[in-house]
């Protein structure tokens, strides 16, 4: 894909671009945060991750979702396949709350 990694080294210009009027640009902040975080999570700090967190409540459904799936395949695999270590899963231990929460929202697209 042409995610751009470097960028994860401006997070002040990611915040400004996850709330973007433009979906798209919003999407693709998103992607390329989870993608960094799928690939090593200590290039993603806490900050970026919250950025995605966030975007769990967009307007839009195709950025929730993006959001909602790429939380949980971060969880997947540093919480359930362990990689990572315990450092790692204590970072993303958050995930699993916030999607059960949402999963038990008013709305089916949502679920």
């Amino acid at each position: 894909s042409g995610v751009n990694l470097s960028l994860l080294r401006f997070p002040e210009f990611l915040k400004v671009r996850s709330h973007d009027p433009e979906e798209a640009i919003r999407h693709d902040v998103i992607v390329s945060i989870v993608t960094a975080a799928k690939k090593d999570l200590t290039l993603v700090n806490d900050a970026l991750l919250n950025f995605v967190k966030e975007r769990t409540l967009d307007k839009r459904w195709r950025v929730r979702k993006e959001a909602m799936m790429g939380l949980a395949q971060i969880y997947k695999k540093y919480s359930l396949q362990g990689e990572g270590g315990k450092e790692a899963a204590n970072q993303i231990s958050w995930i699993k709350d916030k999607l059960l929460h949402i999963y038990y929202q008013n709305s089916i697209d949502d679920r």
